[in-house]
């Protein structure tokens, strides 16, 4: 896998532990406004077809769809709240999910 300047996170001079994303016109700052201008950026990077680092391409373009993969579920992220509990009891995932993140 090729690494490429979108992406990279690294630490804000002032300690802050957030990061700001480094690309072609970056670092980009912590603010709705950068975020579009990022965004903004990803898009014609997209157009020119220049590479994307795929921390940053929509899932649906690395799940194998394109190649003929075949799923019984599509879950939408954004709908983790209506769907997380029926599938963790589907899964018999109960008992790993019970205590949350990592040790209480």
């Amino acid at each position: 896998m090729a690494l490429h300047p979108v992406g990279i996170l690294k630490p804000k001079p002032s300690g802050d532990q957030r990061g700001t994303i480094l690309a072609h016109g970056g670092p980009y700052k912590d603010s709705p406004e950068e975020f579009a201008r990022f965004i903004r950026e990803l898009l014609a990077m997209q157009k020119t077809n220049r590479h994307i680092n795929g921390h940053f391409v929509p899932l649906f373009k690395m799940c194998g769809l394109k190649e003929g993969f075949e799923f019984d579920l599509y879950l939408k992220v954004e709908e983790i709240d209506v769907w997380y509990a029926d599938l963790i009891q589907l899964l018999g995932f109960q008992e790993f999910v019970k205590s949350g993140w990592g040790s209480e």
